[in-house]
């Protein structure tokens, strides 16, 4: 490269250096004190003055992740169909003994007429209805499972029935559910019919526990106050789960 072509520039004078030389020292002194009582720092005034650039720190960057919610999703849950009736709640169960069988039978029968549905055909629950389901292992266990989730529990009481090892079980079972009344419970889901004279010590029965007295009723006015009770039940168990 020529350097003819290239103009000869001026130096950049020294701009703290001439200062510092126009100052005497005491001057520079008195000034350096003076700044010094007022907080500035006077190291930039010196005679080799150093020029110095005030680098700022890297400027932090705050980074924000937004994470869009997942699309809700709705979950189905799929009713299993149970293979056995009695795998679910029956709308009223029936214990009693069978030397009262013909008797309870007929009334059962026109309980069932007035209570099942079309959706509901099979709403009562009687052992000689449904052996197929309950002649198995452990079948008491399992028969006390039904009168404990029956809506309703009615219990045919008479003489014979406390002298029957199986009847005294499933009595065992229903009563303590629903004794002392009011205990998480409500006793409007248990009735006790009375078919003949029994000893109510047995059942743990007080005097002011009061049965359907059906030895003074017909079948038929039996069948109607069990299936009023049921009604009431059912109107209860539908405000409860509202």
């Amino acid at each position: 490269m020529n350097n003819e072509h290239i103009d000869e520039q001026d130096p950049v004078p020294d701009t703290a250096s001439s200062f510092s030389n126009q100052v005497s020292d005491d001057d520079m002194r008195n000034i350096r004190r003076s700044l010094a009582e007022e907080g500035v720092d006077a190291t930039f005034v010196s005679r080799n003055a150093i020029d110095t650039h005030q680098t700022c720190g890297p400027v932090p960057v705050t980074t924000v992740t937004t994470t869009s919610s997942p699309s809700s999703i709705t979950v189905v849950p799929i009713k299993r169909t149970p293979v056995c009736v009695t795998e679910e709640p029956m709308k009223i169960a029936i214990s009693y003994s069978s030397h009262d069988r013909e008797r309870v039978f007929e009334i059962t029968e026109k309980v069932k007429d007035s209570v099942k549905t079309s959706e509901c055909p099979h709403p009562v629950f009687i052992d000689q209805d449904f052996q197929h389901e309950i002649c198995r292992l452990d079948g008491r266990k399992y028969v006390c499972t039904i009168y404990n989730r029956a809506h309703l529990a009615v219990v045919f009481l008479s003489s014979s029935y406390i002298e029957s090892d199986h009847c005294m079980m499933e009595w065992r079972e229903i009563f303590n559910k629903y004794s002392p009344a009011g205990k998480n419970n409500d006793p409007l889901q248990f009735l006790f019919v009375k078919l003949s004279d029994y000893d109510m010590e047995k059942l743990d029965l007080k005097e002011s526990d009061f049965p359907l007295d059906a030895t003074r009723l017909n079948n038929d006015k039996v069948a109607e106050i069990i299936t009023k009770r049921w009604v009431i039940v059912e109107q209860k168990l539908t405000q409860n789960n509202q």
